[in-house]
């Protein structure tokens, strides 16, 4: 388990930072030159928008959980299409990671290019006509929406509804995402999905909902070395002071 040092990178994200700090560790080290992440849309902004992110702050813009279906397979045009020399991190869902490896096997300079994968656990993911019913039930107008984050502002979060004359309200992460999102807005694919902590992954990462860390309000994420590589990143990282990592059992 294991977070950001910087705590507004940690205050601000889902649960923890680890995924946006390792991007903007693996930027500064020159292993990357950008990532494949996503944020919300500013001219639709119920609409992801996945986007290759070249900056700290870009990746910082695309910080939070996104509840909604992600198209990031369009921005690999813009990977195989990229200069020769540089490279990539990708991060995805096991459905975003797996069909990511698959397109790599048939395609080499995707393969040559994306250096470092990224996955989150998921156990569902629910279709945006969940986003849609949840601002229906708070009487808001979609056009009187700037911005929408589904998490953020601690842990386990709060999601936020910024509006185009300057406001905001806040609610319990739990309102939207227990009601009504559960199964009933799922997709399909996700009741057959055999790949919840994203196995394929060099590093998989996911909220820590463990007892110890109830009384956790800022944030701390579970983190997956799958192999050599991604444990290599994540220990690189802690010696250089950017995240605190603590051990876990694979027990626990």
């Amino acid at each position: 388990t294991g977070y950001s040092i910087d705590n507004s990178i940690r205050y601000n994200s889902s649960s923890g930072g680890l995924v946006t700090q390792v991007l903007i560790f693996a930027l500064e080290e020159g292993l990357i030159t950008g990532a494949l992440v996503t944020r919300m849309s500013k001219s639709a902004p119920l609409t992801p928008e996945p986007f290759i992110a070249r900056s700290k702050q870009e990746i910082i813009n695309a910080m939070k959980s996104k509840y909604c279906p992600v198209p990031a397979n369009i921005m690999l045009r813009e990977i195989i299409n990229s200069k020769e020399n540089e490279r990539f991190a990708v991060v995805g869902l096991p459905c975003h990671i797996r069909g990511i490896k698959m397109a790599e096997r048939i395609n080499s300079a995707l393969r040559d290019k994306i250096i470092l994968h990224l996955g989150l656990f998921c156990h569902h993911n629910a279709n945006i006509l969940c986003t849609k019913l949840f601002l229906k039930k708070l009487r808001i107008k979609e056009g009187e929406v700037s911005q929408i984050n589904y998490r953020g502002e601690g842990w386990p979060g709060t999601f936020s509804i910024e509006f185009k004359d300057g406001t905001k309200i806040s609610t319990n992460y739990n309102n939207f995402f227990l009601y009504p999102s559960i199964y009933l807005f799922s997709q399909n694919g996700c009741f057959t999905c055999s790949d919840a902590l994203c196995e394929l992954a060099d590093i998989s990462f996911g909220d820590a909902w463990l007892a110890e860390q109830s009384r956790d309000k800022v944030g701390s994420s579970i983190a997956i070395a799958r192999n050599k590589y991604g444990d290599e990143i994540l220990q690189k990282g802690c010696r250089k002071g950017r995240l605190e990592l603590h051990h876990m059992n694979h027990e626990k």
